[in-house]
């Protein structure tokens, strides 16, 4: 048996069974190289998809942001506008205030002015003097303490 027939009876045993595992192997080769071209897309369809949803969140996220920011902004500017239109209001309370204590003190100063005015003139037509004016004041004490200078000079010796 030469190497030549060795080759030939080992081809005619295993021959076909390496055949068909040769076969097995390329499909099984093919299946994978499918598989794994399947799994690629897959991952880039899953990526895709969430890259979209993670933009979508994004923007979302970032709408509700902005919308929250406004109000906020918009709350702090009415807080600002209130606090402004508070402070015009006591600013205004404050004014009329001021004319209405002006006003009752020039009433008052053109008051007592007439009455100062009114008791130089009658102290003028009067004329009166010293002792008539303590008379006059010791009378009216007398009046407040209900008494006369009789009654006051009778205490007195006693």
């Amino acid at each position: 048996m030469t190497s030549n027939d060795m080759n030939q009876i080992r081809e005619l045993l295993i021959g076909e069974f390496s055949q068909e595992v040769k076969n097995q192997l390329k499909l099984l080769n093919e299946r994978v190289d499918q598989l794994q071209e399947d799994n690629k897309r897959e991952i880039e369809r899953v990526a895709k998809t969430l890259d979209s949803k993670i933009n979508k969140v994004y923007k979302i996220s970032n709408e509700r942001y902005e919308s929250l920011k406004e109000g906020i902004d918009k709350k702090i500017k009415e807080q600002e506008s209130l606090t402004q239109d508070e402070l015009v209001a006591l600013q205004d309370s404050i004014t009329i205030h001021q004319d209405a204590t002006q006003k009752s003190y020039n009433i008052l100063k053109s008051r007592f002015e007439t009455k100062i005015k009114d008791l130089k003139d009658d102290y003028i037509r009067r004329n009166v003097s010293k002792d008539s004016l303590a008379s006059i004041f010791l009378e009216y004490s007398l009046k407040l303490k209900d008494t006369t200078v009789e009654d006051e000079l009778k205490d007195k010796l006693q």
